[in-house]
């Protein structure tokens, strides 16, 4: 089961005990629903009624929560050190000619004109002239960059970074959960140093980092596919398997501190 292909609904009630009653969304899979509930059983000894068959007990409970780990680790980002013609090039004739500041902005050259939003700590410019191409002031000392393109998740990117010496990149690509995926790039200051990340088992990328141990003359040929849009989180399912774990923590507390108030009264 992956998460990021489960469909959005109306919302349903799962009745845990006498008159507490926890929203979930039809996008949270029946399994999910069944394992909150039953921690919270476990944390206060009441009674449940799922309406279903299923049954954890607590030796059980921590193999169902393995096996949701399981399945978040079989989606991948998959980095390749070569240049691909895969999606579309980010362009800035849409943008205000010489951009300047620690944020900039781009198009993806497809029907909508997608925006993409540049960040570092450093200044950028993007020169009106030549290739669509992204810069640092002062030039030639370009030395981290954060891509995103808001309101979307992407399934292809690729950067061609302009070195001016050799050294490394260490490069970061975030999945749709914020779940870090790093890979190391050798940097040539002869040559270009293309990369490119692709996805596979469902996964979706929603931002790329990246850090130089040198400084770039620029980073250029920039494309992205794949774009999707970032669905708005629900409740539980929203946040992926982080979220599950830390609502079931989030009644197991609820439980304890009831049950304390009730043995103190």
């Amino acid at each position: 089961m992956n998460v990021s292909a489960r469909k959005t609904g109306t919302q349903k009630s799962a009745h845990f005990g006498h008159k507490n009653a926890f929203w979930v969304r039809d996008r949270t899979d029946k399994r999910e629903r069944i394992l909150c509930a039953h921690v919270w059983a476990l944390s206060t000894g009441e009674r449940i009624n799922t309406g279903s068959h299923m049954k954890i007990g607590p030796q059980l409970l921590g193999g169902v929560l393995l096996s949701f780990i399981a399945t978040s680790a079989g989606a991948n980002i998959i980095f390749n050190a070569v240049p691909s013609g895969t999606g579309n090039n980010v362009q800035f004739n849409d943008q205000p000619p010489n951009q300047t500041g620690t944020t900039i902005f781009g198009n993806i050259n497809d029907a909508n004109n997608t925006l993409v939003q540049f960040n570092s700590t450093q200044v950028l410019r993007t020169p009106a002239v030549g290739q669509a191409r992204i810069e640092s002031v002062p030039d030639g000392a370009l030395n981290n960059l954060t891509t995103t393109i808001p309101g979307f998740f992407f399934d292809q990117a690729v950067f061609n970074l302009d070195a001016t010496a050799n050294g490394t990149a260490n490069i970061s690509a975030f999945d749709q959960f914020g779940t870090p995926f790093a890979f190391l790039l050798p940097l040539s200051g002869s040559g270009q140093n293309f990369f490119t990340l692709t996805t596979a088992n469902g996964e979706h990328i929603s931002r790329v980092a990246f850090t130089s141990t040198v400084g770039l003359d620029d980073v250029s040929q920039i494309r992205f596919g794949g774009t999707v849009a970032a669905p708005v989180p629900g409740p539980i399912a929203g946040a992926g398997l982080p979220g599950l774990i830390a609502a079931c923590g989030a009644l197991v507390a609820f439980a304890r501190r009831r049950r304390s108030r009730c043995t103190t009264a």
